[in-house]
């Protein structure tokens, strides 16, 4: 009868069942602190479960346009015939109008500058764009559902208004 022993074991050949055995050490200790319970990289099923009821988020309406005055204003991305970015459902004028808010309270010297983003790059073209930065809140569900950027806004609160050229 063969006789096993450690001195014939290849560290290599068992490299991987080494690191495996440690690994799943660290992650059953690791289990009991975990609120959820996920470990790397295994993970919850459940992750994209959750979906708030509501979801926020700043938006650019346009206000005029040259001559063309809208009543209600429409959102940016509703003018895809004037504006580029809007035809390519560019998300940065989101970001920039979350700036632009966050400037107006906390740091008015960049105002201007984070304005001039906005209006040089998303609004470029017409002559004269008057615009809203409104904070909106919405049910992401029946947007992603219907696609349509009207559809289901819960609450929409006007959080500045300017027009292209006004600036200092």
């Amino acid at each position: 009868m063969k006789k096993y022993t450690l001195e014939g074991l290849n560290f290599r050949k068992n490299a991987f069942f080494l690191l495996f055995l440690a690994y799943s050490l660290v992650a059953s200790m690791g289990m009991s602190f975990h609120e959820r319970k996920e470990v790397f990289p295994v993970f919850s099923w459940s992750l994209f479960t959750y979906v708030w009821e509501n979801a926020w988020g700043y938006e650019v309406d346009i206000v005029r346009v040259d001559d063309q005055v809208f009543d209600p204003p429409k959102n940016f991305y509703e003018l895809g015939h004037i504006f580029s970015f809007a035809g390519a459902r560019d998300p940065g004028i989101i970001k920039a109008a979350s700036d632009v808010v966050s400037a107006r309270e906390h740091d008015p010297d960049r105002l201007d500058d984070l304005r001039a983003v906005i209006e040089d790059r998303y609004l470029a073209g017409p002559s004269r764009v008057d615009y809203n930065i409104v904070f909106v809140v919405f049910e992401p569900l029946e947007r992603w559902h219907t696609g349509r950027l009207a559809g289901k806004i819960i609450e929409k609160v006007e959080m500045a208004s300017y027009s292209t050229g006004d600036r200092k």
